[in-house]
């Protein structure tokens, strides 16, 4: 009887744990579904991955005034950005003892060329609406902590007034709109110049750091963790980060800066002894040994994404303009710069004598495991996998309206075409549901920018000429006395 009493027993407890292991399992697979589903929500994810048109502007809405498709979109997508908040409103970025502060830091833009181009393709509507859908991104779907500055430029055809619309198309987002006195005249107003203005979030002393993007960029991620790295006493990163940027060691594009107006008057001054020495020189006015007043030599060479030794002269892309100034600026003159590569990050600074040298190197993974979120850029690094720069003829505003339509209707796998889509939705929201102020589709597609393309050696040649006509005088007279230079 007894052994027939501990059988049942046995078998009792054997069940029990059966039922126990089984519900564990459970409680185990439902946790990580909703780990999994939080995760989602929190990387916004679900742009990527949905592809049913609901989820996406449909062609024919785009340059349209279909209000019913773009409210059911918004709705869509306030319903998503709920959700979102809902996990994110008490998240911030940490390391160390150190946190982030709210309105500590910015995020900055140019845009110049308002009102006004003789360019035949030349309108500034397309860069105006790509900082107003990135300023959306940042602000409004990553909740980044930092504030958004754009510095705002006229034309020298304009008729001397910002268009209104502009201002309140910005402002209705929560950016901070600064201005920026017009150039003299039509020759100095070049893309040379108009890349050497985004020098002037230096004077952004309001802010203890800033993260300047191109007005063609579209962020993926909240980029809030660089402000924090820059700053922690508990990391190597300095107070300047750069990115090199495939054959080019530094990215005009992007880049961090701590702010300071005795900074911002060392760059001018750079800026107007090179432009002196390069009128004196002849054509291309360039000196590839020298560059902006710096001779490389071994072991110190270009180190870019693509080579981690490019050689010591300065001849890769951009080493004439704003990319050249960069480098030589943050690493030669200033000493103390961050500069990742891909995979290595390095940390310049200066020993005892304040000699220039390179302090540390590490690899970049831990910003892809600890920092930067999870974007279609997978086979990209941090920070490069956290936005989408819209070079070239990529723009969205480059080519004919029938030729995008066929690109976001079928967006299918290709990442480029998932960031037009994306872009393309958020401009519909910001215009119909925030700002209320229609988009100019006219004045949008198939166009280029007031000032053109990127800067050649002929195009800086009539610059420098036209510079000495004026006197060295860069700025019209009649914006000096309103709007800050120096």
């Amino acid at each position: 009887m007894a052994i027939r009493v501990l059988q049942a027993r046995s078998r009792i407890d054997t069940s029990t744990k059966s039922i126990k292991m089984l519900i564990y399992v459970f409680l185990l697979i439902m946790g990580s579904i909703g780990s999994l589903v939080v995760l989602l929500f929190q990387l916004d994810l679900f742009d990527y991955q949905k592809t049913e048109s609901k989820f996406f502007l449909p062609p024919s809405s785009i340059g349209t005034n279909n209000d019913t498709t773009t409210n059911q979109t918004s709705s869509l997508h306030e319903t998503r950005h709920n959700l979102i908040s809902r996990y994110r409103q008490n998240y911030k970025y940490e390391l160390g003892n150190f946190t982030a502060t709210k309105g500590k830091w910015a995020y900055a833009f140019v845009l110049g060329g308002i009102g006004g181009t003789t360019k035949r393709k030349g309108d500034y509507h397309g860069f105006l609406y790509s900082i107003a859908v990135a300023s959306y991104q940042l602000k409004h779907v990553l909740k980044s902590q930092a504030d958004v500055v754009v510095f705002l430029q006229l034309s020298t055809q304009s008729d001397g007034s910002f268009p209104n619309q502009d201002i309140e198309l910005l402002e209705s987002i929560g950016v901070k709109v600064k201005f920026i006195p017009r150039f003299k005249n039509q020759t100095l107003e070049v893309f040379y110049s108009l890349m050497m203005e985004k020098f002037r979030i230096l004077t952004l002393t309001e802010y203890s750091r800033v993260l300047f993007l191109d007005s063609d960029m579209m962020p993926l991620c909240n980029m809030d963790y660089l402000f924090e790295l820059s700053e922690s006493p508990y990391t190597n990163f300095k107070e300047n980060i750069i990115i090199g940027w495939n054959g080019e060691p530094a990215h005009g594009g992007f880049f961090l800066m701590k702010p300071g107006l005795d900074y911002f008057q060392q760059i001018q001054e750079i800026l107007l002894r090179r432009e002196m020495e390069a009128k004196g020189m002849e054509y291309p006015h360039w000196d590839p040994i020298r560059g902006w007043g710096h001779i490389i030599t071994p072991p110190d060479y270009i180190k870019t994404p693509m080579k981690p030794n490019a050689g010591t002269n300065w001849t890769w892309h951009g080493s004439y303009a704003d990319q050249g100034v960069l480098l030589y600026y943050t690493k030669y003159f200033r000493k103390s710069v961050t500069i990742i590569n891909d995979r290595f990050v390095d940390h310049w600074g200066t020993d005892e004598n304040g000699t220039l040298q390179l302090e540390s190197s590490s690899s970049n993974f831990f910003l892809d495991e600890k920092y930067s979120c999870k974007t279609p850029y997978y086979t990209k690094h941090s920070p490069y996998s956290d936005f989408m720069h819209f070079t070239g003829d990529r723009k969205p505003w480059a080519n004919r309206q029938k030729e995008i339509e066929k690109m976001v209707a079928n967006p299918g796998g290709d990442i480029y075409k998932q960031c037009l889509v994306r872009w393309f939705q958020t401009l519909e929201i910001v215009s119909k549901n925030i700002s209320r102020i229609p988009i100019q589709w006219d004045l949008f597609w198939d166009t280029e920018g007031s000032v053109g393309k990127a800067p050649s050696f002929v195009q800086i040649a009539m610059y420098l000429r036209a510079r000495e006509e004026n006197g060295w005088i860069l700025y019209d007279e009649r914006d000096i006395s309103n709007v800050l230079i120096a």
